[in-house]
């Protein structure tokens, strides 16, 4: 999706309320890719997870999985997760579904929709349209690796375009609480995820990108 609407997306899935008591580990990731990929499915990780195909190995711990399927094999996908023990227990909105299995392992799944020519938005972002959530064009183009697994995933500049957003999100709560604008930079440091702002420094490290200002 365009990189503002993936910030809100995280935004909103991330935080205290996330479930603190799962860890969803490499082997984890392997497994699932690995029923995915027999199943034909065409996916793409993101999130965090997405950031350490990119990075090609585990940064921090992870409570979930985010992945993004293209929605012509979401039936292939969910008959796939059924058959392991996962089942859905919620919407983010229409193209976004949560899923948990009997152990506590969580996948979010966001459909994207690649049958129908993409759309440009007011800002001239070409994006996909269609039975999904408008990713930029490109930005499924990445590929990782997890425990030396190859795996397709979002790409690094999409990633830190999406990071900075949700912090930026973070920032323009801070100042609607405080719109004097009279905010000291601990607050703004803060307010602004660190998984989020550790991610950003390592992906441009890795891959020779432009931090972003502003943080």
């Amino acid at each position: 999706m365009s990189s503002d609407g993936t910030a809100q997306r995280r935004a909103d899935h991330a935080g205290p309320a996330a479930d603190q008591d799962h860890r969803l580990t490499a082997e984890d990731v392997v497994e699932l890719v690995g029923w995915w990929q027999r199943a034909d499915v065409r996916f793409w990780l993101d999130g965090g997870w997405g950031v350490d195909a990119l990075l090609g190995r585990q940064s921090r711990p992870h409570t979930d999985i985010d992945v993004v399927v293209e929605h012509q094999d979401l039936a292939a996908f969910a008959q796939v997760m059924v058959e392991h023990g996962f089942r859905r227990v919620g919407d983010d909105d229409a193209f976004t579904h949560r899923l948990c299995d009997g152990t506590g392992r969580r996948v979010v799944v966001a459909l994207v929709d690649l049958e129908v020519p993409v759309l440009q938005e007011p800002d001239g972002t070409r994006v996909y349209g269609g039975n999904g959530l408008a990713y930029e064009e490109g930005s499924l183009a990445g590929t990782g690796t997890v425990l030396g697994v190859t795996v397709p995933c979002t790409t690094p500049e999409f990633q830190i375009r999406a990071r900075t957003d949700a912090a930026r999100v973070d920032l323009g709560r801070l100042a609607r609480v405080d719109p004097t604008g009279a905010v000291d930079r601990s607050e703004r440091a803060e307010a602004v995820s660190a998984a989020s702002r550790s991610d950003i420094a390592l992906l441009a490290t890795r891959f020779g990108l432009a931090l972003p200002t502003g943080l």
